[in-house]
């Protein structure tokens, strides 16, 4: 597989101070922004590394400058997300989830006549 390492930038809480509450934020939440390095692989299957998450773009750059691209799927520190939307590995996960979905109608559908 071939692997495109890059940084992914997510506004996540922080923190939480009462000060700061109001309507539309009653438990105060402080929001900054944490970067995340992401494996994209050809087909457009997504991996996040989950040993670390960096406060700043310059110190995730200077992590993914060390990083080996090779096969992250192999390493227990990497963790599947969301494929790339419109992707083949999308496509493929859409049909699966349709098909189950039908599946569990089906035996939902079966197992109302037993009730």
């Amino acid at each position: 597989m071939n692997w495109q390492l890059s940084i992914r930038p997510e506004q996540v809480i922080v923190r939480q101070d009462p000060e700061f509450a109001d309507v539309g934020n009653p438990n105060g939440a402080i929001w900054g922004d944490v970067f995340y390095i992401v494996a994209v692989e050809n087909k457009g299957d997504r991996m996040i590394y989950t040993s670390a998450d960096f406060e700043t773009m310059e110190a995730a750059e200077k992590y993914l400058a060390d990083m080996d691209p090779a096969s992250p799927d192999v390493d227990p520190d990497w963790q599947y997300i969301d494929p790339v939307y419109g992707s083949e590995a999308y496509v493929q996960e859409e049909s699966y989830i349709v098909q189950r979905e039908r599946e569990d109608a089906r035996l939902n559908d079966n197992l109302s006549y037993l009730l």
